[in-house]
């Protein structure tokens, strides 16, 4: 009878974390000033922090005597920089701000210096409601926003009053999808690369998604991890425990998990071949001579790695080895790059079919085994 770790449920991955921020550059524009006579000009250069150079609508002078004075109209206010006086300001929450689609999303604003008018800009701005170039002032100093769309905006606020603008502020709004019942993703049904899997259908080169005759382990982060919530440090030594099929044999079954990355964010998932811990009187690890790992939109993609594919899911988000790594991000160059907010699924099985046939009788335990297990680390 194996020794079973004190610590690990009966499929459990232990995992740690380490966090990675991101800065904003700033972007500088310059607008030509003339002279209300149209005798004189002048270049004047507004740092503009949040918004791409815009070029300005409206009308720029200077006066009799040498004062510039600037209008605009609607959401063009948005370009115009900061002034003398008392200019109004804004201020939104750190962030990130955490929905889904289409559901209100509340947005405290704090402002100073009775602004006239306020206006929001987003990035991307396309599917969002009740911000875009809206009059963002509110009695209860609060706006309501949708969002038709997943992945992550960056929301920007403006507000102006006689004297102007004391700046911008601006606060990202990770939007996860709304289906499967709230924050609950469907395991049985996916989109990917255009093609949807729902059920037991499989278009042609889908077939190895949840596939027919292997018993899917749908687990949660915090049931496969000991408790430790999506962003916890842990690691397969802290709490001490390992990635294990438990009392299941490996062949002819998965685990697999849900989670949502969070933007900027790089994470790296390393595996190792089982090791024992005998603070733990764990000493018999049950070793696997190879591990498929993926990540995907689809819970349950244990499609084989091809190496020379330029699909991401089928060669940057995959691994198979005793031994290895895999990373994945929200930032443009990743080899397996994700959008921020969206359900993806973490899917590890103890089989390998790099040989192009997968069966529900195969397994990679060593040592004669008919279960085994190894020990993960999650960083960031």
């Amino acid at each position: 009878m194996a020794v079973r770790h004190p610590d690990r449920n009966e499929t459990g991955i232990l995992m740690r974390a380490n966090s990675m921020t991101t800065q904003r550059s700033a972007l500088v524009f310059a607008l030509a000033a003339l002279s209300s006579t149209g005798l004189y000009a002048q270049t004047i250069s507004i740092n503009n922090t949040n918004l791409a150079p815009i070029p300005l609508s409206g009308s720029v002078t200077v006066d009799a005597n040498g004062q510039l004075s600037a209008t605009c109209t609607g959401s063009t206010c948005a370009t115009l920089g900061q002034s003398g006086g008392s200019p109004a300001s804004v201020s939104l929450p750190a962030g990130p701000i955490q929905t889904t689609q289409s559901a209100a999303t509340t947005v405290a604003m704090t402002v100073t210096n009775a602004p006239v008018t306020c206006i929001g800009t987003s990035i991307p701005s396309t599917g969002v409601t009740g911000w875009v170039g809206n009059d963002l002032r509110t009695t209860s100093g609060n706006a309501s926003v949708n969002f038709a769309n997943i992945g992550t905006f960056a929301l920007t606020a403006n507000c102006y009053n006689a004297d102007g603008s004391a700046g911008a502020d601006s606060v990202d709004v990770e939007v996860a999808s709304g289906s499967g019942g709230g924050n609950t993703p469907n395991p049985d049904s996916c989109i990917i690369d255009g093609q949807t899997i729902a059920g037991s259908t499989r278009p042609s080169g889908y077939e190895f998604i949840r596939p027919a005759g292997f018993t899917m382990f749908n687990r949660t982060w915090e049931n496969q991890f000991n408790g430790r919530e999506w962003g916890a440090q842990i690691s397969y030594l802290a709490p001490i425990g390992s990635f294990s099929v438990g009392d299941a044999q490996a062949a002819g079954m998965y685990i697999t998990i849900p989670f949502q990355p969070t933007a900027g964010t790089i994470y790296v998932l390393e595996w190792f071949e089982a090791q024992s811990v005998t603070n733990a009187n764990y000493f018999n690890p049950r070793r696997s001579t190879s591990v498929s790992v993926s990540v995907s939109p689809c819970a349950g993609d244990v499609r084989p790695r091809v190496a020379t594919s330029t699909n991401q899911w089928l060669k940057g988000c995959k691994k198979q080895s005793s031994q290895s790594n895999l990373g994945f991000s929200t930032l443009a160059g990743s080899g397996c790059r994700l959008n921020a907010g969206e359900w993806y699924w973490l899917t590890i099985q103890m089989a390998d079919g790099t040989d192009g046939s997968l069966t529900p009788t195969e397994h990679t335990c060593a040592d004669g085994r008919t279960q085994c297990e190894a020990n993960f680390d999650l960083n960031f």
